[in-house]
């Protein structure tokens, strides 16, 4: 009986802290981080993520929709083709900063204005968008998508 309390206990307490981190408090913030260019090709234009960090929760997370993979067939035409299929990565903001100076670029952080509301339902959106079955998408650099809900838009170029 014990064995079986040490095996089940850990998995309650973990799909506790999952259910839990779904609500986020007041003190979370949702932020645009702006990278500077890189050296390569593919980063001469610089790049942008979105930040969610609630410290309640012990949070802070990067949801990078910039992920691509070169070797995928077909790789660099369907780049010239502009056919890219991207994905969505969900990681720790420690990761996604370390990685940006290790590189040498700069980064700049822009806390989104709202409310406590506005923000869980962005972080239910990314949530969404960042399961394995929704985070892969054809990359359109002059597509304008607007979510009714959110009031907010998001401009590829």
């Amino acid at each position: 009986m014990i064995k079986k309390l040490h095996i089940v206990l850990p998995i309650f307490l973990l799909l506790f802290k999952i259910n839990h981190a779904q609500k986020l408090s007041t003190f979370s913030e949702i932020s645009i981080v702006t990278a500077g260019p890189g050296k390569e090709l593919y980063e001469k234009f610089g790049h942008s993520a979105i930040r969610i960090k609630d410290p309640s929760l012990n949070l802070d997370v990067i949801y990078n929709y910039g992920i691509f993979d070169f070797d995928k067939p077909n790789f660099l035409l369907n780049f010239a083709h502009g056919k890219m299929y991207y994905l969505l990565a969900k990681y720790d903001f420690v990761y996604f900063f370390n990685s940006y100076m290790k590189d040498k670029r700069w980064l700049k952080q822009q806390v989104l204005n709202l409310n406590t509301s506005e923000k869980q339902q962005v972080f239910l959106y990314l949530e969404k968008n960042a399961l394995k079955e929704n985070a892969t998408y054809l990359y359109d650099p002059f597509l304008i998508i607007v979510h009714p809900n959110l009031k907010i838009f998001l401009l590829k170029f």
